[in-house]
């Protein structure tokens, strides 16, 4: 009996020691991959698989080792090797799931893997996670919503759950609930300069330009001197009326990020001319329409610069133009009239304003503008109808007016 004690002491002692040994060379493999040496790390696991060919563990971090070398058929292999020693190492599911989501895109089997590593792990923060940028990559955004939802459930203070819902909501233009997760992105890492971009983009959607501008701008300042950005808030600005502050970011587009685009010269050119300086709002125009001589908008603003620079036959040859390129395009007659009445040819002009009363027949100015060219033609009947039926839609200078045309 003392002989047994003695011999399973001995063998006690063995295993112990053959386990110490397995356990070393296990953390000296994890110690490795830290420092990126997957190759050595390999090593240490395949020897521990070589001694133990149940030590589950050893397989899932050879596998690690072997995705990160890009590997990954050899990979796979292991992930497969680590849930057969054990079907309820959820670690695996989660890298096995992790390899068919990223590596060979097999969504399918994505899912099913961190579905089941969800079910075995209560609370597996990094598979929500996961499971709902696969959902995303299927289009999938009311479920990758949901998952985003359960992984706030576990941990509440991470930014990336937010920050993936947000975009979901973002997609399904669910507006209210986006700005309510980029504000809590925002709170958590004050500094991101995407969730201020993103942020403000949905501000804009919303209406509320002047929160945007500030978002575009806290973007900038944390990073994001992109062009996307700053056109953005150039655009911004320009459909505000704030001119000045549009022109210093479509200068920066221009002179720094080289961007020579026909719409960025065009608007140039408005902020030029409104600002008062039509000289260098012409050039701006004629750099546009070098690049695009397709665009009706672009000759139609350079005809009304013209127009500010009393050049009325330059004008009229661009209003020309913009009329063949866009025919339907009433507003242009309507302007190319008025252009005519400031050279006195009343005629030309009755004929522009015709077209335009035949497209818009309540456009009470025109019919203003056509009962002053009667006038000044002698044509004062029918400069009395025209200043009628300007005043029947209380055009107020029409209604003044009445009496002089009709006595």
């Amino acid at each position: 009996m003392k002989k047994i004690l003695v011999l399973i002491a001995i063998i006690t002692l063995i295993f112990t020691a053959y386990t110490q040994e397995l356990s070393k060379k296990y953390d000296a493999g994890i110690a490795k991959m830290q420092q990126s040496d997957f190759t050595g790390a390999i090593a240490d696991f395949s020897y521990i698989i070589k001694q133990s060919d149940y030590y589950f563990d050893a397989y899932l971090q050879r596998g690690i080792c072997y995705e990160a070398l890009k590997k990954h058929d050899m990979a796979l292999a292991d992930y497969n090797s680590a849930i057969a020693k054990n079907s309820n190492f959820y670690e695996a599911y989660y890298q096995r799931g992790a390899y068919y989501a990223r590596v060979v895109k097999d969504y399918k089997k994505a899912i099913e893997d961190l579905t089941t590593a969800i079910g075995l792990k209560s609370g597996y923060y990094n598979a929500y996670i996961l499971r709902a940028e696969v959902y995303e990559s299927l289009s999938n955004d009311k479920d990758a919503i949901a998952d985003y939802s359960s992984a706030i459930g576990i941990n509440s203070n991470q930014w990336q759950p937010y920050y993936g819902r947000a975009l979901a909501y973002m997609r399904m233009k669910n507006n209210k609930e986006a700005l309510a997760d980029w504000n809590m992105v925002i709170r958590i890492r004050n500094n991101m300069s995407e969730a201020y971009w993103n942020r403000g983009k949905v501000y804009e959607e919303m209406g509320l330009s002047e929160n945007a501008v500030k978002d575009y701008s806290q973007a900038i300042k944390h990073g994001a001197f992109t062009a996307e950005v700053l056109k953005a808030r150039a655009d911004l600005y320009y459909t505000t009326l704030q001119y000045r502050s549009a022109l210093t970011d479509y200068n920066v587009l221009v002179d720094t990020f080289r961007m020579k685009k026909p719409e960025i010269y065009a608007k140039r050119g408005v902020c030029y001319s409104i600002l008062g300086d039509s000289v260098t709002a012409q050039k701006e125009f004629t750099k546009a329409l070098a690049l695009d001589k397709k665009n009706y908008s672009i000759y139609l603003y350079r005809a009304e610069n013209y127009v500010k620079r009393s050049y009325y036959t330059s004008a009229i040859a661009d209003y020309k133009r913009a009329i063949e390129l866009s025919p339907k395009a009433w507003d242009i007659y309507f302007s190319r009239a008025k252009a005519y009445m400031e050279m006195k040819k009343y005629e030309l002009a009755i004929e522009d304003l015709n077209v335009v009363i035949k497209r818009c027949n309540n456009h009470a100015q025109a019919y203003y503008l056509r009962g002053a060219c009667k006038d000044a033609l002698h044509d004062y009947d029918g400069a009395c109808r025209d200043m009628q039926k300007a005043a029947s839609f209380h055009y107020q200078e029409a209604v003044n007016r009445v009496k002089k045309y009709c006595n």
